[in-house]
């Protein structure tokens, strides 16, 4: 039995020193560092104030502001729970802070779940490359700032780790719908995600597990729909006011119209893809 709870026990410790370690960074200090965190703060706000999913921080026609379309729902209403238990601001800073630290932890608990599943890696490599992961300076950064992207690579890893066993013409089909519920929530939380439910189809047609890939489908897509859904905001009044505050206004509100508006022609799209 020991041999089997060394590496969680081991684990265990990894995590409590990540943790140490990451209060030892003052995380709260950085906050607006990466200009995300603000906007995704204060649209928990109001959020929490009863006023939906607005960007309050950007003036919409005849001063309304516009929709919240920068982000899928999910990560900004968990932070609207910490500004109903926790309203008074800066303070509720600190808060907000640990819980993406917990999220850090949920993802290299599900990291290490995946990584020793594989073949030829086992218990301790994955306890030794989670715990490289967990030291990395962006790691630490991202687990102390009020952004997705932690809370993402928590959601997106354990339907990794629950499609291994469910997507399988065996499958059952509960822990499929669990599947597809985690999936679902990690395009939620990071547009990105959209790569995970097409990547957990793509393995269970692989696997030829068809009929637990239609029930998947079938449990992610309605959570697919709401995480896209509405997209543009722009109006003619942001065309009229000039070329500077379109811009801004796409930035906040579009990523595709600001996308188009950066990249006009294709001699402009080949000039960037040879830049980078």
């Amino acid at each position: 039995m020991w041999k089997r709870l060394a590496p969680w026990v081991c684990l265990a410790v990894v995590l409590g020193v990540f943790l140490w370690y990451l209060d030892r960074w003052h995380p709260g200090a950085l906050f607006g560092f990466y200009h995300d965190d603000t906007v995704y703060f204060s649209a928990a706000q109001a959020l929490a104030e009863g006023r939906g999913r607005i960007l309050p921080s950007l003036p919409g026609p005849e001063g309304a502001p516009p929709r919240q379309t920068k982000y899928p729902p999910l990560y900004p209403w968990l932070l609207s729970w910490i500004w109903r238990w926790w309203p008074s601001f800066p303070s509720n800073i600190a808060p907000a802070v640990w819980m993406t630290a917990l999220f850090a932890c949920w993802f290299l608990i599900a990291a290490f779940q995946l990584l020793r599943g594989l073949v030829g890696v086992g218990d301790w490599p994955a306890l030794l490359l989670v715990t490289l992961c967990a030291f990395q300076r962006n790691t630490v950064l991202l687990s102390g700032a009020v952004l997705s992207d932690v809370p993402f690579l928590a959601l997106a890893l354990t339907a990794a780790v629950a499609a291994d066993s469910a997507m399988r013409p065996q499958g059952r089909a509960a822990p499929v719908v669990a599947t597809g519920i985690l999936a679902g929530l990690s395009v939620l939380t990071r547009s990105f995600g959209v790569a995970v439910i097409a990547g957990i189809a793509a393995a269970a047609f692989y696997r030829r597990a068809f009929r637990q890939a239609v029930l998947f489908c079938l449990v992610a897509a309605p959570l697919l729909v709401g995480a896209f859904l509405p997209h543009s905001q722009f109006s003619g009044v942001a065309n009229a006011d000039g070329l500077g505050w379109r811009e801004t206004w796409l930035f906040y509100t579009s990523y595709l119209d600001f996308w188009k508006l950066c990249v006009p022609r294709a001699d402009v799209l080949l000039a960037m893809l040879a830049e980078n």
